[in-house]
């Protein structure tokens, strides 16, 4: 919509913000605000992260009534160990006085921090560089002894996570798949040498679908992750169907070329518009 495209146009987007989540009543203490601190100077100096946002990098807000603006110059935390600048109760108080920070850093109660790591869009549109996702989430869990359980959200947590899951389901499928039907293809034929060439043929029939894929750029969803483990299926079918036709003539007249004659002509055009027809 028009409200949206203005909105956007003027705010930018969210969509590469990883946000950082943790539950806890000690981070105003020095030591656990220095972790909060060195988490976030960590994670910027990851490559494809452009900012860090947390109540341990903010500005402090103060409206200049003659120059008519708002002041953000200063940092209300210096990087500094020391606390003698500042104390950090005179931090946390300047902090959570400001009613621009309440409910989008921390919540209303104020044991719920956020940090809020923004992400180049194009390191989460490339998978070879998406793994950045994973080493921040990595890093970040080193520091739940100081913080407790540390919690993710943001939509480049859900691409690492969803990509993650369709790659498991997609080999999980596949395998087990193979394993159904390779003891089926057993129990009919009972040789090892049916079943190895059935497989062999569905296999690159797998190969070439995915290579097709990458080749055309289609991206892999979740529907597309289900079409190896069906092509499976739907070949180790025809490989039987075949198969049986072709024993069913050896066994009348035991000529080999004959017989994957009479296969293709008898049965090749029904398993050929079958499969068009499954296809569509």
């Amino acid at each position: 919509t028009e409200n949206y495209k203005k909105f956007k146009s003027l705010f930018g987007e969210d969509g590469g913000a990883l946000i950082i989540g943790i539950q806890t009543d000690s981070l105003y203490t020095e030591k656990n605000f220095l972790q909060w601190k060195k988490l976030g100077n960590s994670i910027l100096q990851f490559d494809g992260v452009e900012s860090v946002i947390s109540e341990a990098t903010l500005f402090s807000i103060r409206n200049d009534t003659t120059a008519e603006e708002f002041d953000t110059k200063s940092f209300i935390f210096l990087d500094t160990t020391t606390f003698k600048e500042k104390s950090i109760d005179s931090i946390r108080r300047e902090i959570r006085q400001n009613p621009f920070y309440k409910g989008l850093l921390y919540s209303e109660k104020g044991n719920v921090s956020l940090m809020m790591v923004v992400v180049d869009e194009t390191f989460l549109s490339d998978k070879t560089k998406m793994n950045v996702v994973l080493d921040i989430e990595k890093l970040s869990q080193k520091y739940e002894g100081n913080f407790g359980n540390i919690h993710f959200a943001g939509l480049p947590h859900l691409r690492v996570q969803i990509s993650k899951r369709i790659l498991g389901e997609m080999v999980f499928f596949v395998g087990f798949s193979l394993l159904v039907t390779s003891c089926l293809l057993f129990l009919f034929f009972k040789s090892f040498r049916v079943v190895l060439i059935c497989l062999i043929v569905v296999s690159i029939a797998v190969i070439w679908s995915l290579g097709s894929l990458a080749f055309l750029e289609f991206r892999l969803s979740s529907l597309m992750a289900l079409l190896p483990a069906l092509m499976i299926v739907i070949g180790i079918a025809n490989c039987i169907f075949l198969m049986t036709k072709f024993h069913q003539e050896m066994k009348e007249h035991g000529n080999k070329v004959k017989a994957i004659s009479n296969v293709i002509q008898k049965i090749g055009t029904s398993t050929l518009l079958t499969n068009f027809t499954t296809a569509i």
